[in-house]
């Protein structure tokens, strides 16, 4: 379905979490999407670093049609009101919270 044919959304949220697997020298993340503050998506643990997870779960939001995929992540920010939330530790300390 379309953006334009669902509800426009008036608050998107992005939970971020980041962790560096020392093990394997590897950094992982996971997020959460809430929109208008339901929970919508969840992903486990993906391999990527600094922002990928913002650029997942954008990717996401574009291909199941919340926000129109023309737009760039700027605009995203403006017209859907994005908020972006991160924390970086160890995973086990980021699996508590």
């Amino acid at each position: 379905m379309k953006a334009s044919k669902r509800n426009k959304a008036k608050q998107i949220t992005i939970i971020g979490r980041r962790w560096f697997d020392k093990v394997n020298g590897n950094t992982y993340h996971s997020f959460r999407i809430f929109i208008d503050n339901a929970l919508v998506k969840t992903q486990g643990m993906t391999y990527g670093y600094g922002d990928q997870f913002e650029q997942n779960a954008i990717l996401w939001l574009k291909e199941n049609g919340h926000v129109d995929a023309k737009l760039m992540r700027y605009e995203i920010r403006e017209k859907y009101n994005l908020l972006v939330e991160v924390s970086d530790g160890l995973k086990r300390d980021l699996d508590k919270a």
